[in-house]
């Protein structure tokens, strides 16, 4: 689970709801994926081993937190 949603059609609506704040990290040349190309990327997502998507995930966790600490120090 991410971003609190469960689902591909899930993912979509928070994709539209925030693609302003998702724009600054991804191109959305084509836009937001429809509901049509679910199956697309469910068996895209599912190529990688869960270790690999662990792995990228915790990486990107750590970059989060790192601008997060700069964005809270930057505050002060």
């Amino acid at each position: 689970m991410l971003a609190n949603v469960d689902d591909w059609v899930e993912i979509g609506l928070f994709a539209k709801e925030y693609r302003e704040y998702l724009s600054k990290y991804i191109e959305f040349k084509n836009g937001i994926p429809s509901h049509v190309s679910h199956d697309t990327l469910n068996r895209v997502m599912g190529l990688p081993s869960p270790e690999v998507l662990q792995q990228v995930y915790g990486t990107w966790q750590e970059l989060l937190n790192k601008n997060e600490r700069k964005l809270y120090l930057y505050r002060w």
